[in-house]
């Protein structure tokens, strides 16, 4: 589940991409397609969507076959000039690599803890008590035991 939300891909020849189902527009809610496309092709790759005439999107294609907010985020996307594989990264770090620190944020936030509170056997509604139990003029291990 944390892989699957914290993973998109990166378009190289756009041959391991699935159009409609994988997660591929970086800058764009849920990463991927929003409004379902006219076009019901089974296996409709993005490398379809690419002229390799002139290396770059199929303009005339992509406004064809998509609602306009996806096409124009998709002729956002930089295609490189080489065909290098597609890559799967991970978009909550910048060399899109899977870091264990930002792994357990996004962890954090599926999970509705976006507070930042601290982890305890009593609820948010009572953090007062933990407040006074840590101003307490008392040794650090008192505190800590408390």
């Amino acid at each position: 589940m944390l892989a699957k939300q914290g993973c998109y891909w990166r378009v190289g020849a756009g041959s391991s991409i699935r159009v409609l189902e994988d997660k591929w527009i970086l800058n764009h809610p849920k990463n991927k397609v929003l409004f379902p496309t006219e076009n019901d092709e089974w296996e409709w790759r993005v490398s379809d969507l690419i002229d390799w005439s002139v290396n770059g999107w199929d303009k005339e294609r992509i406004y064809m076959c998509f609602n306009q907010f996806d096409a124009e985020e998709i002729l956002k996307i930089l295609l490189s000039r080489r065909q290098v594989n597609d890559r799967l990264v991970w978009k909550f770090c910048r060399k899109g690599k899977y870091e264990v620190k930002s792994g357990y944020h996004v962890a954090r936030m599926l999970d509705g803890d976006i507070n930042g509170r601290e982890e305890s056997s009593v609820s948010m509604g009572d953090h007062r008590v933990w407040n006074m139990l840590w101003q307490l003029h008392v040794p650090s291990k008192i505190k800590v035991f408390g």
